[in-house]
């Protein structure tokens, strides 16, 4: 009885997800020559550690819809050890237990003597309750807690994303425009040294580790972490780098006196096209009047 099909495997990358590309390859140039234009540093960063050179790890997720495994359909028998559980006609004559992440029967010397909280679980259902595992399971969640392993894709998994603070996704733009600003050639080198453990976060791609999600959930610790990344953002282009000085500019609307700036996801608008940025409210009324 085949329980799981290719369809049932969600991919995620892998801890090998920032393998470094051959040296005489500069994706940067690459780009520029074909586009004759500079790309964003956060395209950059993707196609460097994604796209070329990206390992995958599936979390098995399953399908609530189906019915639960037996322990018949199980042959009776360990799903890690393989060791047979003793039964008189169906019934069982020792303890057997259930591991919550392989969705599966499990011997006393296999299960965990703790809970934990379910990736598929999460994944489907943004369910954060933990539950018994064994571990084998115990020790692949451990391994993986801290690695960013989830892929969010808008249309796949956009009821998921719903559940995601406001101020989260607000601030990872934020975050994303002030880093594609980054002019200077060191803004690489510079990333690597500041938050080295916290690349994927200046990516367009909604991508997390298990620990992030579960910060997310308790939403005032994420946002925490995205404000010290801003912060130290902003103090390169603000303060640090001559190069990538930004001192702010003036609403081409309104043409009001008072500076604003780009990476203000909440009131400004910022054309890709022009490199300009507006109010948002000022571009609404010029529609209206129009």
């Amino acid at each position: 009885m085949k329980l799981y099909t290719k369809e049932n495997f969600r991919h995620l990358p892998s801890d090998e997800l920032y393998e470094k590309k051959d040296s005489n390859y500069d994706i940067r140039n690459d780009y520029i020559n074909k586009n004759k234009k500079r790309p964003k540093n956060s395209l950059i960063l993707y196609l460097n550690y994604f796209y070329k050179k990206v390992d995958f790890f599936k979390f098995e997720t399953n399908n609530f819809a189906e019915k639960s495994i037996t322990l018949k359909e199980q042959n009776y028998q360990c799903y890690i050890c393989l060791k047979k559980f003793s039964h008189f006609f169906n019934i069982p004559l020792e303890g057997i237990y259930w591991c919550s992440y392989y969705m599966r029967f499990v011997c006393k010397e296999c299960i965990a003597e703790e809970y934990s909280i379910i990736p598929q679980f999460i994944l489907k259902e943004w369910c954060f309750d933990k539950f018994p595992i064994s571990k084998k399971a115990k020790d692949l969640i451990y391994k993986w807690y801290e690695k960013p392993i989830i892929y969010l894709k808008q249309k796949e998994d956009k009821e998921i994303i719903k559940k995601i603070p406001e101020e989260v996704l607000r601030l990872k733009k934020k975050i994303r425009r002030i880093f594609n600003y980054m002019k200077c050639e060191d803004a690489f080198d510079f990333i690597e040294k500041k938050i080295p453990d916290y690349k994927y976060i200046l990516l367009k791609e909604k991508i997390f580790s298990l620990k992030d999600l579960i910060d997310i959930y308790n939403s005032s610790k994420f946002i925490q972490k995205l404000k010290k990344i801003e912060e130290i953002l902003l103090n390169h282009i603000n303060n640090e780098c001559n190069e990538c000085k930004y001192e702010g500019e003036y609403c081409l609307v309104c043409q009001s006196e008072e500076k604003i700036y780009f990476y203000d996801t909440k009131n400004i608008f910022y054309c890709h096209s022009c490199s300009k940025s507006f109010h948002k409210e000022c571009l609404t009324l010029e529609h209206h009047n129009h």
